[in-house]
């Protein structure tokens, strides 16, 4: 896979970054983290995807966006409920939406030592109530 650098711009003495496009693969699939729209139009937010608690075609599903941590190559959704959904449930938008993530920016847990970031998501569509 080619790489694919960010790009930055200085607007008033902050660094915005703007991310490169998402790939259609990435749009197509989803990943842990990526968001769910319900028939009413609240977001959830996938937690697994073929592991765990479900099947190699299921997702595992928290109704709200929960809290979502950014671990080294994972993420744990707290929250709920949860639900199990089919992935052919799941209809592609093809867009995304920022979510919020948070981790130890430091690796030293800790009181006020969290870092809070907004990151672009998938976006599927499911046509049910969670």
């Amino acid at each position: 896979m080619p790489q694919t650098s960010w790009r930055s711009r200085s607007t008033s003495g902050r660094m915005e970054l703007s991310p490169p496009p998402l790939s259609h693969e990435r749009l197509t699939r989803p990943r842990p983290g990526d968001l769910v729209e319900w028939a009413d139009g609240r977001l959830g937010r996938v937690w697994e995807v073929g592991t765990g608690l479900c099947g190699p075609d299921e997702v595992h599903v928290c109704h709200s966006l929960g809290s979502a941590f950014l671990g080294r190559g994972y993420v744990s959704i707290s929250g709920g409920p949860f639900t199990i959904l089919k992935r052919s449930a799941l209809t592609l938008t093809m867009q995304c939406a920022p979510a919020g993530f948070w981790n130890w920016g430091s690796n030293l847990p800790g009181a006020d030592m969290d870092v809070h970031y907004r990151l672009a998501r998938p976006v599927f569509r499911v046509d049910r109530l969670p």
